[in-house]
């Protein structure tokens, strides 16, 4: 078992004195959580101001410290501003939802490559093309879903069903991250 490298005192001061090189890769992904940010922000056709308040917080974390909560703070009062604006029995329309639900994993995809390449490295150009190649696989089958959606139609919704299926969801995604965050930790 290997053990952590622990900085002295003297070098930490050091590092923390270095003046910061930002790389234009770095900033360009924190940009492209910012943008997904004002996104999620302009989408929904009525605001609450208290989610509204706790997703521009959540996005200014993800972008100044993306390591942190920021990004699950974003996107969970994103999701409770989506429903303070469309209400649980709402049927918002489908353009919409799709344009979020594109923004949302935007934040949440653009931070946590944020995370792993921190402002200051380098990032290598096949980081950067199996990331965007990552993110187009998985919004051309998202496409796929949507364009799905759009022929079969538009069920009466019931707002159990979609509570369900929410946390069916957050069950299918969060244990699988659950698990390997704890095989890694």
């Amino acid at each position: 078992m290997s053990r952590p490298l622990v900085l002295g005192r003297g070098l930490r001061r050091a590092a923390v004195r270095q003046p910061r090189q930002v790389t234009l890769a770095g900033l360009a992904v924190r940009a492209v959580t910012v943008l997904a940010g004002l996104a999620v922000l302009t989408i929904p056709a009525a605001h609450d101001p208290v989610w509204t308040a706790l997703t521009v917080l959540g996005v200014l974390v993800a972008v100044g410290s993306p390591g942190q909560g920021g990004a699950g703070l974003a996107l969970g009062s994103a999701v409770g501003g989506w429903f303070a604006a469309y209400g649980a029995h709402g049927s918002p329309p489908l353009a919409a939802t799709a344009g979020y639900a594109l923004a949302l994993y935007l934040i949440h995809t653009s931070t946590a490559l944020a995370a792993a390449v921190p402002l200051g490295v380098p990032m290598h150009t096949v980081v950067l093309t199996r990331w965007l190649r990552r993110c187009l696989l998985e919004l051309a089958v998202a496409a796929g879903l949507v364009a799905a959606s759009y022929a079969l139609g538009r069920p009466g919704s019931s707002s159990t069903l979609l509570l369900l299926g929410l946390l069916g969801v957050l069950v299918l995604v969060g244990v699988p991250v659950l698990l390997l965050h704890r095989s890694h930790g």
